[in-house]
């Protein structure tokens, strides 16, 4: 592979950051989106309040998980498959 210029270094490494923050973002968006469509149920406004919390908790560990995940699976894909090809693929 040729040497790559420390222009081009940064510039891959900011599409890599900008990828990961991407996923961040729309986690908190879609977390605030399946909570209005699937609002939690309690006969006081604390157990309201105590469920969306765990709730909330639970859809962000799960997207974490989800992602460690997917580094695992698809990184082990890619050293067998050769990663441009997982990479377009994914």
């Amino acid at each position: 592979m040729p040497e790559l210029s420390p222009r081009t270094r940064a510039i891959v490494t900011a599409v890599g950051f900008l990828s990961d923050a991407y996923d961040l973002f729309i986690l908190n968006i879609a977390k605030e989106l399946i909570i209005d469509e699937f609002p939690p149920v309690g006969s006081t406004a604390e157990e309201r309040e105590a469920i969306t919390s765990g709730r909330e908790a639970s859809l962000a560990s799960a997207a974490l998980l989800g992602a460690i995940a997917g580094q695992l699976v698809f990184g082990a894909l890619a050293d067998q498959l050769g990663r441009r090809f997982v990479f377009v693929a994914t």
